[in-house]
């Protein structure tokens, strides 16, 4: 008797005794239940929301069917901003041989350390920080040719709007400070965004580099010296420092704008950057794809579709700065 014809007949018998029984009986029971797909999912964040359950990623797998814990297990890693940290996690969800790898949080940190730790398991960007091509983690957009693929969070007409904002913000803004880490290799492509965006509109760079928060006083002091009246901050500095950074911006009558939409939250000024609960559900759909058989490698990266545009008023008038209506219109969120 065949496997085939031993289930049909199973599948027919009735009793006290169930098929799944009956099977295990025969030692064929184990192969029965397909192998659950095993995500791992790492953040340089905190996690955001107190259920996991609530999370966009979460959100996101449900929206196409899967039950975790059911017909998929999702193993969350959040860094709290500690880069150390995450080198550490990312190794572990590696070392546990998952299936799919999701990367996320600002900068694009955790997808250039899961880079480092794997080339052959697949690794969904959900924030991948700049240009993939540029960066070196893909062929093409259309055609990544590797391990990597899913969204990239900073296309260079980010860089120009967080620009075009600022000089619409500052009247007769000519100098723009950008707070960055050179040691950083995905910061490099960001400030270079940045140096060409501010180029096009006629706005002076005023490169200001910090290693860590013992290096904020003088970062500040150089601004200020080469007379910027507004302020970027490249990489995951305004997350990890953010109350800190705030105060000294605005101490310093700096215009502040950064891509993490929790910046104006903490009293900075203004936030430019991707949607990341829409980044992180559209991720869930590049995992649900390479669940079923897709490669990596063969389906296309995607820009942000949309974005966040936060204004805070109250530091807005601390600053003396009034904010137009025609930008207050652009805004997806105004701090009162």
């Amino acid at each position: 008797m065949n496997r085939r014809q031993l289930l049909s007949m199973l599948a027919s018998l009735s009793g006290s005794l169930g098929a799944a029984s009956l099977l295990a009986a025969c030692g064929l029971g184990a192969a029965l239940p397909s192998k659950i797909p095993h995500v791992g999912y790492v953040d340089i964040g905190p996690q955001p929301v107190a259920n996991l359950a609530d999370h966009p990623f979460s959100k996101g797998l449900r929206d196409l069917g899967y039950l975790e814990g059911k017909t998929v297990v999702v193993d969350y890693r959040f860094a709290n901003n500690d880069e150390q940290r995450l080198k550490g996690l990312v190794t572990e969800l590696v070392t546990a041989s998952v299936n799919v790898l999701v990367t996320a949080g600002s900068g694009g940190q955790a997808l250039f350390v899961a880079k480092q730790a794997t080339t052959t398991i697949p690794i969904v960007a959900a924030s991948g920080g700049g240009d993939p091509v540029k960066e070196g983690w893909a062929v093409s957009l259309a055609h990544p040719g590797g391990n990597i693929t899913g969204n990239y969070s900073q296309p260079l007409s980010m860089f120009t709007k967080r620009m075009e904002v600022l000089k619409q913000t500052v009247p007769g803004l000519r100098t723009v400070a950008v707070l960055w880490d050179s040691s950083v290799a995905l910061q490099q492509g960001q400030f270079a965004d940045t140096q060409q965006a501010a180029r096009s509109l006629g706005i002076e760079v005023l490169s200001v580099e910090v290693r860590g928060p013992d290096d904020f006083d003088g970062a500040f002091r150089a601004a200020v010296a080469g007379q910027a009246r507004g302020l970027v901050i490249l990489g995951g500095a305004a997350s990890s420092y953010r109350s800190q950074l705030a105060s000294l911006a605005n101490a310093n009558h700096l215009a502040s704008i950064t891509a993490q939409r929790a910046w104006p939250a903490g009293g900075g000024l203004l936030a430019y950057g991707p949607n990341s609960d829409q980044q992180l559900r559209y991720a869930a759909s590049y995992v649900d794809k390479i669940i079923k058989g897709a490669k990596p490698s063969d389906l296309p990266i995607e820009e942000p579709a949309n974005f966040d545009f936060v204004i805070n008023l109250q530091t807005a008038q601390a600053l003396g700065l009034t904010i137009s209506p025609a930008i207050l219109a652009q805004a997806t969120e105004v701090i009162q």
